[in-house]
């Protein structure tokens, strides 16, 4: 984002800058434009910005099938996804590199959940929980302030 903001002010008046790409992570430049976007919009009731966000899936819904879906052309060349060639990209990548490069998210399109188990076995519950090395300063913080 730091680079765009460098390059805006050399851009004519009327003139406009074409950002493509595809998310891989949370709060990357092209989510950052969408919030100042957003931003401008409640602020000024406009935005200077426009979206064409799209995704492998017709209307981004999958039970609507391919966004491209697969036919010929006139020659008889085969173009297009199919479903079973999306599917076999899925299990090809797995769901986290096809949900980045196919739905452009950088998220997992299916069930993402936070168990409690995996949550438990992250958290820290003591200061015992804390590694070794750490241990004899906190202790003696800790200490300090009892």
């Amino acid at each position: 984002m730091e680079d765009y903001n460098f390059l805006e002010p050399l851009l004519n008046p009327g003139g406009y800058i074409i950002v493509t790409g595809t998310r891989y992570i949370f709060d990357d430049p092209y989510e950052q434009i969408q919030k100042k976007a957003e931003l401008e919009m409640a602020e000024l009731g406009k935005s200077i910005w426009k979206f064409s966000i799209k995704n492998c899936w017709k209307n981004g819904d999958k039970s609507q099938g391919p966004f491209f879906p697969a036919t010929k052309t006139v020659k008889g060349k085969p173009i297009g996804q199919s479903m079973e060639f999306l599917e076999g990209m899925r299990r090809q990548l797995g769901d986290e590199m096809f949900s980045c490069q196919y739905e452009n998210s950088p998220i997992i399109s299916g069930d993402t959940s936070f168990t409690d188990e995996l949550i438990a076995s992250r958290t820290l519950y003591h200061l015992t929980q804390l590694p070794n090395p750490l241990m004899p300063r906190v202790s003696s913080w800790v200490s300090e302030q009892v």
